[in-house]
């Protein structure tokens, strides 16, 4: 898995519509809808009622992402992290997502929601 800190200007439309999807969604937490969450998790329920396309992610899957992701942040130096949100994509021609997560203040990776995107 690898590690992007700046996001690609070559990205196909329909991934880049994913993200600005998520953006849009954390742009809104922090700042209008800041206020009306207990926690960041939250967001969960205006993922599932305002993203679509969305994916179910079974469970067991969502905590093999998690670890990817855990050990993917560590490879590259980037833990530990504050508490914030994280786009992963799976680039897999058989599976192309976009997974959104909240790492928490112990580095564990929890689910917002998933939508289907084109890797190319």
């Amino acid at each position: 898995m690898k590690i992007y800190r700046h996001i690609s200007v070559s990205m196909d439309s329909s991934v880049l519509r994913a993200v600005q999807n998520c953006l849009f969604i954390l742009l809104m937490l922090n700042c209008t809808l800041s206020f009306a969450f207990d926690t960041p998790l939250d967001l969960r329920k205006i993922y599932s009622e305002t993203v679509t396309p969305k994916l179910e992610v079974p469970t067991d899957e969502v905590q093999h992402y998690s670890k990817l992701l855990s050990e993917a942040l560590q490879n590259a130096g980037l833990t530990p992290l504050t508490p914030q949100f994280v786009l992963l994509v799976d680039r897999n021609p058989n599976v192309q997502a976009g997974i959104l997560f909240w790492i928490d203040e112990n580095g564990t990776g929890q689910l917002i929601g998933s939508s289907p995107v084109s890797t190319g």
